[in-house]
């Protein structure tokens, strides 16, 4: 439950900070790591760490992935739905894709194939959305998966 609720405040804390350094333009927090008022430099910056932080989890088949996934998907289309320059949302649109193809994968393995179908075409229109030439579900669940391991 610690790893969690630490897992959850590290993850909503990067994202909150990304976009408020990212938007706000504040130069204390910025260290001279990203330009200064360069809202998507810093938005990005920011936010890696706690969508890195879900990856790993479900790269690693932690029992924590799912609600990790969700919780980031949820913000994902808070932030969406925000007025945010266009680059930060096509990149949370982006994550929101990547994220329901990985819920896809969890609900797939866990006998749900109706969910999984569900978050997969999301997926799909998300990324679709964002630019990306090739969208089958083939191509997307090879990006998804890539570094994850098997489950046992």
């Amino acid at each position: 439950m610690k790893r969690i609720l630490l897992s959850l405040t590290v993850i909503l804390a990067s994202i909150f900070a990304g976009i408020f350094i990212g938007y706000e333009g504040w130069p204390y927090l910025s260290l001279g790591a990203v330009p200064q008022h360069d809202p998507v430099l810093s938005f990005a910056a920011m936010s890696e760490v706690g969508w890195n932080m879900t990856e790993q989890a479900f790269n690693q088949n932690s029992k924590d992935a799912k609600h990790l996934l969700l919780t980031t998907l949820k913000y994902c289309e808070l932030g969406s739905n925000r007025d945010l320059p266009d680059p930060m949302k096509r990149a949370l649109l982006l994550r929101s894709g990547l994220t329901k193809a990985r819920l896809s994968v969890l609900e797939d393995e866990a006998g749900n194939s109706d969910q999984a179908k569900l978050y997969l075409s999301e997926a799909q229109e998300d990324l679709k959305a964002v630019g990306w030439r090739d969208y089958s579900q083939e191509k997307i669940l090879q990006v998804a998966t890539k570094h994850r391991h098997k489950p046992d």
